[in-house]
């Protein structure tokens, strides 16, 4: 077992800091403490939807730095991801729905490990806790 980070619950957000280059890969490994659903966006299809919807980019490197990530630094988590990626334009908003996938994942299942490559996860329902095989970022 790691270090545990921290829990997120719904409407958190994570992966935006690998998706957005502020790290080279995924920071910490997380993995459910309760039932949830989430939706998963790969990192392939969210650096295409980046290109090509100059909002949603600037939404996600909005996001990683209000959860502390630079080139410079690691997390301090925090921010209502939700919040950030909400209200984006109709058609941003339909290819975000379209490239990603809803996945119901159960306590102890890993949603995704430390080191690998980074793809957007939203909570939806549930909490997920965050931790550092290391003990640091």
């Amino acid at each position: 077992a790691g270090v545990l980070l921290c829990y997120l619950g719904e409407r958190s957000v994570f992966g935006e800091a690998a998706a957005t280059g502020c790290t080279a890969v995924r920071t910490a490994t997380v993995l459910c403490e309760t039932t949830c659903d989430v939706r998963v966006l790969p990192g392939h299809a969210l650096v295409r939807l980046a290109d090509a919807h100059a909002e949603f980019s600037q939404r996600l490197l909005r996001l990683a730095r209000d959860n502390g990530f630079s080139a410079a630094s690691g997390p301090e988590l925090g921010s209502d991801g939700f919040e950030v990626l909400g209200a984006l334009a109709p058609e941003c908003a339909a290819a975000l729905d379209a490239e990603s996938s809803r996945l119901t994942v159960v306590r102890g299942q890993l949603v995704a490990e430390e080191h690998s490559e980074s793809d957007l996860i939203l909570v939806i329902s549930g909490t997920v806790m965050l931790e550092l095989a290391g003990g640091h970022i």
